[in-house]
């Protein structure tokens, strides 16, 4: 299958988001990525801004963050509700990554 510059066997589960604009974000709020250019496999759901396993596997995950602002700031993937990775500082370019084994239904 081609999407979008993706290109993925049939069978293989894959998303790619982004944000149409910049964000300000308050405690505890979900980072929404509204722009879905890749979801195969149906896994990323963009009403709640994440992503639920559509089936068992090892799963890769990039986060790339930037901030302007010389403000901290915290983000994280989560999975089923506890932080796996965490981003933190203030102003700058940083990426994070994840890869694990996660259960069909996780998100």
């Amino acid at each position: 299958m081609f999407t979008n510059d993706v290109l993925l066997p049939e069978n293989e589960v894959g998303f790619y988001v982004s944000l149409s604009s910049t964000t300000s974000l308050t405690p505890g709020s979900i980072l929404i990525y509204d722009v879905v250019h890749t979801n195969q496999g149906d896994g990323y759901n963009v009403d709640l801004g994440s992503f639920i396993a559509p089936t068992q596997g090892l799963y890769y995950f990039d986060l790339y963050t930037q901030t302007y602002k010389n403000v901290n700031s915290v983000l994280g993937i989560f999975v089923n509700g506890e932080s796996r990775v965490q981003s933190t500082g203030a102003v700058g370019l940083r990426t994070r990554w994840m890869l694990r084994s996660i259960s069909t239904g996780s998100r």
